[in-house]
């Protein structure tokens, strides 16, 4: 996940909903909208493409400083006989600076369950796997490695302006009972807070995503349950203050389906910008710092899209897969970048991948996306490709 250095639109721009004069019908404060776009979109221009064999790739994490690494799973196994598959390990790359190259990599070799997410500083990378925070310098060397809290599952992880450690995930109480949960830890991994807040009366809720403010809060996101045994769940935003205080929590869904907020950014002037699931059907939106909902748009091209890179300027980046079937596996990657109103500036579809895992805008403008590429074994694609497109 990351953000361009870019200048911060204000809320009243453009690039939140109005009509540009372009023609193209944009998503509107509030409402719901897809861009009529005349004609096929602009072509991407390619600038590179790497692919790496025995690596389901699961996320980008870039520094301040603009150093890249990827994290992912290896040493993948599929038993068809007893319906079983394991990675055995967590996978992390530091990458050259414009994507077009793994300087190292290294495979810690503890096995895991779930994605693998990281979070990237001058001087390292935190990675968060299974049910261990890992710290690494920028050489690969361990700095520190710790256990989550009992029967927590981590999913992402974000790094505030003060160094301190946010992670998402889930604490496990029984069967189909499970809390939201959201936690923050210094630079030495000692753990600050920890807040079940997102759960709401259901405990079978989930936090999915994680960001920080310019100011500190983290925001939080995922499914709300509404219904044991079902999988039923509102999408739910919450802002926590600096001393894990709940400031506010939203909801945004009524949970007739898997609802859940999947990303989350947040820009340099306070807005945040999610990716949500309503009913089988994703949006990107806009909210402003109390949750507001400002803005709702459909994405056309990459309707399955679950990661998005968002720029200073609301211009924003989403990879997915495309299916044959809607309940069969993607075959071909698709990527889109977009103004800030949702117009199309170029968009790529390519069979030698299948499923774009996640997007980065580069310093450089350069968008870079990670997939989940061909060979597989059973369903499960388990080679990575990095693939870099200009701006």
């Amino acid at each position: 996940m990351a953000l361009a250095c870019a200048p911060a639109c204000a809320l009243d721009s453009k690039s939140l909903g109005e009509d540009d004069g372009t023609g193209e019908g944009t998503g509107e404060e509030g409402g719901t909208g897809d861009p009529i776009d005349d004609g096929p979109p602009p072509a991407a221009e390619e600038l590179s493409a790497l692919i790496t064999e025995g690596v389901t790739p699961t996320e980008i994490a870039i520094a301040p400083d603009g150093t890249l690494y990827v994290v992912g799973r290896s040493a993948y196994s599929w038993d068809a006989e007893v319906f079983s598959s394991e990675y055995g390990s967590a996978w992390i790359g530091r990458l050259a600076a414009d994507g077009t190259e793994i300087e190292w990599s290294i495979e810690p070799g503890m096995p895991v369950q779930g994605p693998v997410s990281a979070a990237a500083t001058v001087d390292g990378v935190v990675v968060a796997a299974t049910s261990t925070i890992d710290r690494y310098r920028a050489n690969g060397d361990l700095v520190w490695s710790i256990e989550t809290p009992v029967d927590v599952f981590p999913r992402r992880i974000a790094i505030g302006p003060d160094g301190t450690i946010a992670v998402a995930g889930s604490h496990v109480i029984g069967a189909d009972s499970f809390d939201a949960w959201t936690g923050a830890y210094d630079e030495d991994g000692v753990l600050l807070w920890q807040t079940d807040v997102g759960t709401g009366e259901l405990r079978s809720s989930t936090t999915e995503a994680v960001a920080f403010t310019p100011e500190g809060d983290v925001i939080a996101g995922g499914l709300q349950g509404v219904a044991y045994l079902t999988g039923r769940g509102r999408a739910w935003l919450a802002a926590i203050d600096p001393a894990g205080e709940t400031r506010w929590v939203q909801t945004y869904s009524e949970g007739l389906e898997s609802d859940s907020v999947e990303d989350l950014h947040v820009t340099s002037d306070g807005t945040i910008h999610a990716v949500v699931v309503e009913e089988e059907k994703t949006s990107i939106r806009r909210f402003a710092g109390d949750g507001t909902e400002m803005w709702v748009w459909d994405p056309a091209l990459t309707s399955e899209v679950r990661s998005i890179a968002v720029a200073d300027d609301g211009s924003f980046v989403g990879a997915d897969g495309r299916k044959a079937e809607s309940n069969e596996p993607p075959v071909a990657l698709r990527v889109a970048s977009r103004d800030g109103d949702g117009t199309v500036r170029w968009f790529d579809e390519r069979a030698d991948c299948a499923l774009g895992a996640d997007v980065a805008i580069l310093a450089s403008g350069d968008v870079l996306v990670a997939g989940a590429c061909p060979p597989g074994q059973g369903d499960v694609e388990v080679a990575m490709g990095l693939f870099v497109y200009a701006p």
